[in-house]
């Protein structure tokens, strides 16, 4: 098989790459924070602040508690 080398080829666009988050960290300012309920807490939780953490440089903090006898972790996000 012979290639052709062409000139003149436009670059296309980059196309996005991943999916899209399910949780709204992307829109989370400093102070704000989210309620996760057990059984997917835990998992969401570390999900959700490791992504925000990877993209933006943005920090989060996450504490496992009881709010209105509904056991689950709620994330913060402090810078």
């Amino acid at each position: 098989m012979e290639y052709l080398i062409e000139k003149n080829v436009p670059i296309p666009p980059k196309c996005p790459t991943g999916r899209k988050s399910r949780y709204p960290i992307n829109k989370m300012e400093v102070g704000d924070s989210i309620f996760f309920p057990d059984p997917i807490g835990p998992k969401a939780a570390r999900a959700a602040s490791g992504a925000g953490t990877r993209r933006k440089g943005q920090k989060f903090i996450s504490r496992r508690l009881t709010e209105n006898d509904q056991r689950g972790t709620r994330i913060w996000r402090t810078e």
